[in-house]
């Protein structure tokens, strides 16, 4: 492409593209899938084109690689995962509806100065809808660092007080996470609603302390570490789009109103694809500094939940 542009002289080289022209005809102009597909037809059914075209209409993952790999159009994370119509869902349950339940919880430890998310996922087995109750942790030094941000701990620029007011952020003191605090919020869950973990998943960054922490309050086989790799969160995360876009995701409670930390981190987040179609969440391209850890423990939650949906449904009956 570089040749072709002029940005580099190969005068020995001859190329041929087998591309579109453009994404739009591929949504409007089948007769024009032969220019990146020229054996259409002949070895490649149309069939099985067409398919292909119907799911990448409908799941943003299956989009990037279609056009990747059948129709040769380059993609990067540019994008973000989810148009606002998907994550914006008004429903609100009550945390009194799940009192003496049991689920399954995802935590993202992330940096010890930064945003650190605790998530509890309860399922309705009738309806298998899920629900989710969470809560954001961030040091001190960040909450108070949003006027200004002299000291660079919050680029985002996000007014966590006011979370904190709203009851979706603890302020921790000092200028790092205690992940005791966390432990702690689960510990909350059962002492006022006597919640219980089936399992709780946790990433890899910096977490023995944590997962030592909750093995003493809920016993030994309850924390679960969840690799964040493609071939573990590639599933989970399509499930967490489709059920997005279905609203048998609730993530808003009564007691809390809407989570504007969990938009916020689904609006950031875009996704990574490797040479065999599977996906992992990463942050939309030029948006670094903002947060997608919200995200992350969602996708977490239903990688567990997957491993043992069975027993969580048999304790939900």
């Amino acid at each position: 492409r570089k040749v072709l542009r002029g940005d580099e002289d190969k005068p020995r080289w001859l190329i041929w593209l087998y591309t579109q022209d453009s994404e739009k005809e591929v949504w409007q102009d089948e007769t024009s899938w032969k220019k990146s597909n020229p054996s259409l037809g002949a070895v490649k059914k149309w069939s099985y084109l067409r398919g292909l075209v119907e799911d990448a209409k409908t799941t943003s993952s299956v989009r990037a690689f279609v056009l990747a790999k059948e129709f040769n159009i380059k993609q990067n994370n540019a994008q973000a995962w989810l148009s606002a119509d998907v994550i914006v869902n008004p429903l609100k349950f009550d945390l009194e509806r799940f009192r003496n339940c049991y689920y399954i919880g995802g935590v993202d430890l992330s940096e010890t100065t930064d945003l650190t998310n605790a998530r509890a996922l309860f399922i309705d087995p009738v309806t298998m809808k899920k629900y989710l109750t969470t809560m954001y942790f961030v040091p001190e030094s960040k909450a108070d660092a949003e006027l200004s941000d002299l000291n660079g701990t919050n680029p985002e620029k996000k007014s966590y007080r006011e979370w904190e007011k709203l009851g979706l952020v603890t302020v921790i003191p000092g200028n790092e996470i205690d992940t005791s605090f966390v432990a702690q919020w689960f510990w909350g869950l059962h002492k006022n609603y006597n919640m219980k973990p089936l399992k709780i998943g946790y990433d890899n960054f910096d977490a023995k302390a944590f997962a030592k922490e909750i093995a003493e309050l809920f016993g030994a086989s309850v924390p679960l570490r969840v690799a964040m790799k493609f071939e573990t969160l590639s599933n989970p995360m399509r499930i967490v789009e489709a059920d997005l876009r279905t609203n048998d995701i609730i993530y808003h409670t009564e007691q809390f109103g809407m989570n504007e930390v969990d938009v916020w981190c689904l609006e950031n987040t875009a996704f990574k694809v490797n040479n065999t179609g599977l996906i992992m969440p990463s942050k939309v391209q030029g948006e670094s500094k903002k947060r997608i850890d919200g995200t992350l423990t969602m996708i977490i939650c239903y990688a567990v939940f997957g491993w043992h949906r069975k027993e969580l449904l048999e304790l939900a009956a």
